[in-house]
């Protein structure tokens, strides 16, 4: 113990396991558009579903 070098090198640091594809779209510095896209194309698709019944849902009086 008192012979022994206290300045070892640091152990080397373990490798970073895999990161899942879901933690890397939220650790995306625009994580904030993931949630409205999806949300853009659900609005989207209903729209389009709407108007391929044949309603017009902006064409009614609001009041």
């Amino acid at each position: 113990m008192a012979g022994e070098d206290l300045r070892k090198e640091p152990a080397p640091e373990a490798p970073e396991p895999p990161r899942s594809f879901k933690q890397m779209v939220w650790d995306y510095r625009w994580w904030w558009l993931t949630p409205l896209l999806i949300l853009l194309v659900l609005v989207g698709g209903l729209f389009l579903y709407i108007k391929k019944l044949g309603m017009r849902p902006f064409n009614y009086p609001i009041f």
